[in-house]
């Protein structure tokens, strides 16, 4: 099937259920990028740093997001493919075709987080800018984000060797991007939604109304702020496993099955 259209509702049931029935084996896979999120965010706060950008956050996030680029590569290879670490082929045609495979994938990743932030941090910077250029160039980002929500997946397609620019050919017109949007936050609101009571468990009083960001942190008792830095990992990494299965099937609608020609 070709197109931009696949059911969200057959997607998220899809992936949840894959999420299920594979639960043991993504979270020991998860432990890793977990960790990292979780000792790069306590860096930061230790540090006493109050504010910071989202090109800083970037810089500083760059380990973890790379280690969950590696996460949904496995992932996304053990959903589309049946490959499952570490029982692999041991041809070293395949592993060599697997490890270019990583790299991509990873490397799609990080660049697709770069131009995320970076598009943030100039939208937010040009907030209180009154310059017409400015506004205009602005805008121009926006648009141009809202078309490139249609890259989240790319790196779930270079994991599997399916070539993108035959993915953006398929998927012409903005539709792809909206239904991929709405595709995540729809996977994530029960996640989001739980993350938002447990932190009013964890806060206290007057304290659960607050934005909970760097500086807040700051303000809060350290055993407080540690568990909150816990829960937000524990959160993030949540749903990048569930939009991973999620994205997967959506692509399996859209596209077919993104079968390698070697799959152990």
């Amino acid at each position: 099937m070709s197109g931009s259209k696949f059911s969200i509702q057959a997607a998220i049931k899809s992936g949840y259920l894959f999420v299920g029935r594979e639960w043991a084996y993504l979270a020991r896979l998860a432990l890793l990028p977990f960790g990292v999120d979780l000792i790069t965010d306590l860096v930061i706060y230790f540090q006493k740093v109050d504010t910071i950008t989202f090109l800083e956050d970037f810089l500083y996030s760059l380990p973890s997001i790379a280690l969950s680029g590696w996460l949904m590569f496995v992932q996304a290879r053990l959903l589309l493919t049946g490959e499952r670490p570490p029982h692999l082929s041991s041809d070293p045609e395949f592993l060599h075709e697997r490890r270019r495979a990583l790299s991509a994938s990873v490397l799609v990743w990080i660049l697709f987080n770069m131009a995320r932030a970076t598009i943030i941090s100039y939208l937010v910077w040009s907030l209180d800018k009154d310059t017409p250029l400015v506004k205009f160039a602005a805008l121009v980002l926006l648009g141009g984000g809202i078309w490139g929500v249609r890259f989240w997946v790319a790196n779930i397609l270079a994991g599997v060797g399916y070539p993108i620019r035959r993915y953006i050919f398929q998927v012409n017109g903005i539709g792809i991007s909206l239904r991929l949007a709405g595709l995540y936050i729809l996977t994530c609101l029960p996640i989001w939604v739980l993350e938002q009571g447990l932190t009013s468990m964890i806060l206290a009083g007057e304290q659960k109304d607050m934005m909970i960001d760097m500086k807040t942190l700051l303000h809060l008792p350290q055993n407080t702020a540690i568990a909150l830095l816990t829960l937000l990992s524990v959160t993030d990494i949540i749903t990048c496993v569930l939009s991973t299965a999620t994205f997967c099937y959506a692509l399996k609608e859209v596209l077919g099955r993104p079968q390698q020609e070697r799959v152990a």
